[in-house]
């Protein structure tokens, strides 16, 4: 009879540690599971009730950069725009009565991004005070890639209306490459 009783106490505890041991484990491996799912489920219908929201800003933000990116000038290689923007520049200044004492291509770098290309160049002007402020606003109206970095200006003795200064600038420039 003890032994019977023994047993029955060894079945029940092999029954419980090989049978339902086993079985609370997968039982708690399928909670954790599924508490997994439950949460992707959750983030997943967050994304969809916002999905005509972010449609919404992925269009406006697609416009801004059409309307940004229409404002640089297209060229088919950074060694043609070089030569049309210092032509063109060198126009501008002429225009207004200036010279351009020095125009020197830095660097010209890829930004990766809509093939738009930087390029950074030293520019020293000279000319009259009030025709050096005319070429100062025309180059900032009529090339919209344009952003000046560094300006100094020199000039001897007082500054006046008819004094002659010297604007050494550093700007970066920036246009797409679009090959045709």
């Amino acid at each position: 009879m003890q032994n019977k009783k023994l047993i029955v106490l060894l079945a029940v505890l092999l029954l419980l540690r090989f049978v339902f041991v086993p079985w609370f484990e997968w039982q708690d491996e399928q909670f954790g599971r599924l508490q997994t799912l439950d949460k992707r489920l959750e983030r997943s219908e967050a994304l969809l009730s916002l999905k005509e929201q972010v449609s919404t800003q992925a269009a406006q933000v697609n416009t801004a950069s059409e309307q940004l990116l229409a404002g640089l000038v297209v060229s088919a290689t950074p060694a043609e725009y070089k030569i049309a923007f210092q032509q063109a520049l060198q126009q501008q200044l002429d225009s207004v009565q200036v010279r351009l004492q020095l125009f020197e291509w830095n660097s010209d770098r890829a930004l990766e991004a809509f093939n738009v290309q930087r390029g950074r160049i030293n520019l020293r002007l000279q000319g009259a005070y009030p025709n050096l402020l005319r070429a100062h606003a025309q180059l900032e109206l009529q090339f919209p890639g344009v952003q000046i970095r560094e300006l100094r200006a020199t000039w001897p003795g007082a500054l006046s209306a008819a004094a002659e200064v010297e604007l050494q600038l550093v700007i970066d420039l920036d246009y797409r490459i679009i090959k045709s």
